[in-house]
């Protein structure tokens, strides 16, 4: 899509900040195929960089190569090099949106933006586990020497605060949200293509809510950080 139809604000102390709470999340660890049956199932809509600063030609990405690059992080996961899974958290962080109204670019100067959203979208980003052997429980969301990657998670929020009006709402009004709806089709898709994953913690299988693509079962066992950790996946 022509990065140029992008709406552009300059950037002031007096921009309201879009806020939302209350996200509802989709975490899973697919294979290549399976993300883009995801994304072909999804129909329309445009992938945007967050949380970086850049030229305006760079804050888009096409599906196709946020496929591609997630297809690199797979090929590393496979090879069983956990010390080249770093530099795939950032490449990650993309908001998803149906509605390009949603979106829009905020000029920082000539040629430096920040992708900033006025309506609720989806954010993808890295998702990681860790595992507690003193709890014996899986835990999200926790970066550190001992977490382990595990593909993306989709987020959605369930409340926002208008940022004109200053009024909470609620997502499932579709015709103020219409990615509402692009994120139930994310919700029908995981639930075709995945199952919750009977990870096996000292000879017994822990069923957690994060989730495994069925075409990752036959090489999960070849994950770095599980191997390190001692934690298995059922077939």
């Amino acid at each position: 899509m022509d990065p140029s139809a992008l709406k552009i604000v300059e950037n002031t102390p007096m921009l309201p900040t879009f806020q939302a709470s209350r996200w509802r999340e989709l975490c899973m660890l697919i294979e290549e195929s399976e993300l883009r049956t995801l994304f072909q199932e999804s129909g329309n809509f445009r992938l945007f960089k967050i949380g970086s600063i850049l030229a305006k030609d760079k804050l888009e990405i096409s599906p196709e190569s946020f496929i591609q690059e997630y297809c690199r992080y797979l090929e590393v996961l496979k090879s069983g090099r956990s010390d080249l899974l770093p530099p795939f958290h950032k490449l990650f962080s993309v908001m998803m949106t149906c509605d390009s109204e949603a979106v829009y670019a905020s000029r920082l100067s000539e040629n430096q933006f920040l992708i900033r959203s006025n309506a609720p979208t989806i954010l993808i980003q890295s998702y990681s586990i860790h595992y507690s052997r003193e709890e014996n429980k899986f835990r999200s969301m926790l970066f550190g020497s001992d977490s382990i990657s595990w593909g993306l998670m989709f987020a959605y929020p369930v409340l926002y605060r208008d940022p004109e009006t200053m009024e909470v709402l609620k997502t499932t009004d579709r015709s103020r949200c219409p990615n509402t709806a692009l994120f139930e089709g994310l919700i029908r898709g995981q639930r075709q293509l995945t199952v919750p994953t009977p990870f096996v913690v000292r000879e017994t299988v822990l069923r957690v809510p994060m989730r495994i693509g069925k075409l990752c079962l036959p090489w999960i066992a070849n994950h770095p950080q599980l191997v390190e950790a001692g934690i298995g996946v059922k077939n």
